[in-house]
């Protein structure tokens, strides 16, 4: 019999790398032999559009009220009335919700942790309450560390790296005297993903480039602000695309200036493309991830 799983992640709209990620467990048939999945999807912004025609799913369940007390009910309730063995929470507040069930209700159900931000870099966020979690996934050794100094014992805490598939899609570099830049992601000035920092190094170059967005957010912000560099005729805003990697046609460099990353699954993406990937990564904490052992 297949064991019986549920994830449940926060404010998910089919567009992020959580999403890649959870896409890739559910279509999966080799961990399809082994568990079937629920999805449980909270947050205002959740959809379950992305999620249609998954082999691995079972059920998907939306809590997406307004109102905070009523979104701890429904959860509460369905804590009370689950029949899985583990809950795969990627959100601490859930992960906590779940494990108070647990206990008052005398729930078999394991609750795992499986967090894919940085713990101390995300504004608004209860890292505390991961530490009532059974286990943890943590999907790096930083993530590791981190958990550890919240005081979680490290031999209840397993890395588990994110999944990515190999593809051949890469056509190779521009031999276009315009080198050829793409960013793939959600489009932030400011905040984690850190635009602002990339536009004002390509407004430097002495060399002519071209580059490509792929993905949605802060998109006035971001014209207004390449219009005030006078590089706005050198981007183009190819909007959210569901697979950009086959629309991408002799790209030079994979551009990225982010802040934190959880994983940077848009760097294993690129890598996963060919076995030879000519990559220039602008990464502001790129020697932190290097550093892992």
């Amino acid at each position: 019999m297949k064991n019986k799983v549920l994830i449940v992640a926060p404010n998910l709209t089919g567009k992020g790398g959580t999403e890649t990620v959870i896409s890739h467990i559910l279509d999966s048939s080799m961990i399809g032999d082994k568990f079937k999945f629920d999805l449980l999807l909270t947050g205002k912004v959740s959809s379950s559009v992305w999620i249609k025609n998954k082999d691995n799913l079972n059920d998907v369940e939306l809590i997406c009220d307004d109102s905070s007390i009523v979104k701890l009910i429904k959860s509460i309730k369905f804590y009370r009335q689950t029949k899985v063995e583990k809950i795969l929470s990627t959100g601490p507040g859930q992960t906590l919700i779940a494990s108070i069930v647990k206990k008052i209700f005398r729930k078999k159900y394991q609750v795992i942790s499986w967090i894919h931000f940085s713990i101390f870099e995300s504004k608004n966020i209860k890292s505390n309450y991961l530490k009532f979690a059974d286990i943890h996934l943590a999907i790096n050794q930083e993530m590791k560390k981190q958990l550890i100094s919240l005081g979680v014992n490290k031999e209840r805490i397993k890395v588990i790296g994110n999944p990515v598939t190999r593809s051949n899609k890469y056509s190779g570099r521009s031999r276009s005297t315009v080198k050829k830049f793409v960013y793939v992601g959600r489009i932030e000035l400011d905040s984690h993903k850190n635009l602002r920092e990339m536009l004002d190094a390509l407004s430097k170059l002495e060399i002519k480039w071209h580059l490509d967005i792929y993905g949605q957010g802060e998109v006035n912000e971001l014209i207004d602000y390449a219009e005030k560099l006078g590089i706005n005729d050198s981007i183009l805003l190819k909007g959210w695309v569901e697979d950009p990697w086959a629309k991408m046609n002799q790209v030079d460099a994979l551009l990225l200036t982010s802040t934190s990353e959880g994983f940077g699954m848009v760097l294993a993406e690129a890598i996963a493309m060919v076995s030879h990937v000519y990559l220039l990564i602008v990464l502001v904490d790129l020697v932190r991830l290097l550093k892992m052992d």
